[in-house]
């Protein structure tokens, strides 16, 4: 009787073991079929995409392209009406200084003293003097004649440049 037990148990794990493996088996194939037919699905999907966004950028890329070029003319334009016109302002602002530093000039032979703010405590009593005497000899028109004449050299220098333009 032990005998037949342990046949008949020994039939139920053989038939155990064989269902299970057979069930292992039909699990591995089903799902190893899913994956594959998911993958295929996924492969499908991206070839679609990509195909969708090179055909796009088949017909657009061309468009956008043109008109990248032309905000890109756009800003060069800009760029140089910017220096063209800061360059023009520089060049107008050099006769109003030149006018501005002649009526200066001619300001002060009107109301020139002699007096200087910028020099140092220790000297101003010589220069006082100095100044002084050449107050007394004409020095300080001498030295307004002279500053005018720079001025009007410069002037003079600065329309022959511009005239050579």
């Amino acid at each position: 009787m032990i005998d037949l037990i342990n046949y008949l148990g020994s039939v139920f794990t053989n038939l155990f073991s064989y269902f299970g493996s057979l069930l292992y088996s039909f699990g591995n194939w089903l799902l190893s079929g899913i994956v594959s037919a998911l993958s295929a699905v996924g492969n499908a999907i991206v070839a679609v995409g990509t195909f969708i966004v090179d055909a796009l950028i088949g017909l657009f890329g061309p468009v956008l392209a043109f008109f990248d070029g032309v905000i890109y003319f756009i800003a060069q334009v800009l760029t140089i009406l910017v220096l063209v016109l800061g360059v023009g302002l520089k060049i107008i602002s050099i006769p109003f200084a030149l006018v501005g530093g002649l009526f200066s000039i001619l300001a002060s032979f009107i109301s020139w003293d002699g007096a200087s703010t910028a020099i140092n405590a220790n000297y101003s009593d010589g220069f006082s003097t100095v100044v002084g005497v050449l107050g007394q000899l004409g020095g300080n028109v001498i030295a307004g004649i002279l500053t005018f004449m720079i001025w009007m050299l410069t002037v003079y220098a600065v329309i022959r440049i511009a005239g050579k333009a």
